[in-house]
């Protein structure tokens, strides 16, 4: 057995055990657990997360780890976070992965509905989103603030947010080692590095060549480096594809801050190729989420949908997406570069960009509560669509179609 198979068959110890634990001193039904995240849901949509309580009942002794689970499970029960006066020292902002926490509701393993986070998620850029968590130092981990939460308060989310920004600017400037490379690791030393990203203060002072690219590994690691410096975009690069430690991948985008706001890092006019990788496997980690999320959930329903994974093809350094689209049935189309169409019959595919597709046989109707989107799409499209795509060009890095 390997060590992340060990790794992951304690995670899913550590979870039933807590979820037995909840059980026995009376909490409703189902409880349920993200064993890979360390996260338990109660049916009242309370999200904990329990990194820290995971470490200590890792690190205890086998006579302790029983007093480990009975404390956590005590310091689960103690909701103080339902009066807001009591949590609001206690908000911090969070960066999310946006597809992660869009989709959660279809996971099979998971209580929450497609609404349990509507209106307490704001999209922030590409994969990523700004959420609120309440910090409980008891057990060293944090509740996901939800719709109920905020309906219960009485608050909007801006200003439950603007809470959380501030309590998170109190505790000081700017933390940053930089690294031989020439790009800058944060050193927060408090789990919450990425939420910096919303403290533009935080990149004035360091010492940068063009604007600030950064990368929200995860909650411990936050990357930057200057947009003209090449040397410091590619070592940031390797960096992230590997970075140290049993941590949570949050998101491998690389993003620039320009104009007051994050926007995805255009890395198309550049010869980084790691840069331009992390670019291409975020959308693949994101899209097959939803693919393997929704294959699961129209399975259980037993309807009769294709769901096309998003792949990706190198050509001359940069990672070009691609999907399939078959017309003979209905489909949930993901949205990539380039799109095989696939007519059926003895017809060859042809290969035509995502702008022409949508320009053509569009608009499509997103799918709800989904993220990366998919596009509902009816077996069948016209004779005259065909024809107008057969006179769109190929697109120049289209895959092989045989």
């Amino acid at each position: 057995m390997g060590l992340l198979d060990f790794l992951q068959s304690d995670r899913t110890r550590f979870m039933k055990a807590v979820a037995a634990g909840l059980a026995a001193r009376g909490v409703a039904q189902p409880i349920t657990f993200d064993a890979n995240h360390l996260v338990v849901n109660t049916p009242d949509a309370d999200r904990a997360q329990l990194g820290a309580s995971f470490k200590m009942w890792r690190a205890a002794a086998r006579s302790d780890k029983a007093d480990v689970i009975s404390r956590t499970v005590s310091l689960l029960l103690d909701h103080s976070s339902e009066v807001f006066e009591d949590c609001s020292p206690h908000l911090v902002p969070l960066i999310v992965n946006r597809s992660e926490m869009t989709t959660i509701w279809m996971h099979p393993a998971d209580g929450t509905s497609p609404d349990t986070y509507e209106g307490a998620m704001l999209p922030m850029c590409g994969s990523l989103a700004v959420m609120i968590s309440v910090e409980r130092p008891q057990w060293g981990g944090f509740d996901m603030v939800n719709r109920k939460h905020l309906e219960k308060w009485g608050k909007s989310f801006d200003a439950v947010l603007a809470i959380a920004v501030a309590n998170l600017a109190s505790r000081g400037p700017a933390r940053f080692l930089r690294a031989p490379d020439g790009f800058y690791v944060s050193s927060y030393q408090d789990h919450r590095d990425t939420g910096r990203l919303l403290l533009h203060d935080h990149f004035s002072g360091l010492d940068l060549k063009g604007d600030p690219v950064a990368i929200a590994v995860c909650n411990e690691i936050l990357l930057v480096a200057g947009s003209q410096d090449m040397d410091a975009l590619n070592g940031m690069a390797i960096y992230a594809g590997d970075p140290p430690g049993d941590l949570d991948t949050t998101s491998t985008l690389p993003i620039v801050l320009r104009d007051g706001a994050w926007h995805p890092f255009d890395t198309s006019h550049i010869a980084i190729y790691p840069l331009d990788n992390l670019r291409s496997l975020q959308t693949l980690r994101d899209n097959d989420r939803v693919t393997q999320l929704l294959s699961w959930r129209i399975g259980e329903l037993g309807e009769q949908i294709a769901v096309p994974p998003v792949q990706a093809i190198a050509r001359q350094g940069h990672a070009v997406t691609w999907t399939a689209w078959p017309w003979e049935v209905d489909a949930l189309l993901p949205e990539a570069e380039v799109v095989i169409i696939e007519p059926g019959g003895k017809v060859k595919p042809v290969a035509r960009s995502w702008n022409d597709v949508v320009r053509i046989c569009g608009p499509f109707e997103p799918e709800p509560h989904c993220y990366p989107p998919r596009y509902r799409t009816q077996a069948g499209q016209s004779e005259a669509m065909w024809e107008a795509l057969l006179a769109c060009p190929q697109p120049e890095h289209a895959p092989e179609i045989r």
